[in-house]
């Protein structure tokens, strides 16, 4: 704690963090049932923002990955993790196995399939959500409970 203002921190929690949720959450609320009748490409894009902003939340949180295996995030000077805004960051060593496994397998695709052009290879999509809502739930916990706040809905 202490690269931010109290002002800045309000501020990212008005404007910064409500704006990246909302990317967070949009493609897990177009595909409930009845919830989106547009077009596959904005769909799509939709699905590739959601990659990108839950990998970002999962790095605020101070999960980051290397060699293969969950480490601990190291945040660049400029970066902001949830210890900033006065939250607390995910202990590694507690994460289950199974979210573990889940969380290791969203971020290889993540950064193979949306932040860079790669082999083909095997990824596992279909098990996005499942991420997006263990990372909305850690987002919870860590950061609004910590702070006293309410996070927005997972369904709107």
């Amino acid at each position: 704690m202490g690269k931010l203002t109290p002002d800045q921190i309000v501020n990212y929690f008005d404007v910064h963090v409500p704006y990246r949720l909302g990317i967070f959450l949009i493609h897990y609320r177009m595909t409930r049932p009845n919830a989106w009748s547009g077009s596959n490409d904005m769909l799509n894009a939709c699905f590739v923002a959601s990659l990108v902003t839950t990998r970002m939340f999962l790095n605020t949180l101070g999960i980051g990955k290397k060699d293969g295996k969950l480490v601990q995030f190291d945040p660049q000077p400029t970066d902001v993790c949830v210890d900033d805004l006065g939250g607390e960051l995910v202990d590694i060593t507690k994460i289950p196995s199974a979210d573990h496994d889940l969380i290791m397998g969203f971020l290889k695709m993540a950064d193979q399939a949306a932040a860079h052009f790669t082999i083909p290879i095997d990824h596992k999509w279909e098990r996005t959500h499942d991420v997006v809502l263990l990372v909305h739930q850690y987002l919870k916990v860590h950061l609004y409970e910590r702070t006293g706040r309410a996070i927005v809905n997972v369904l709107g």
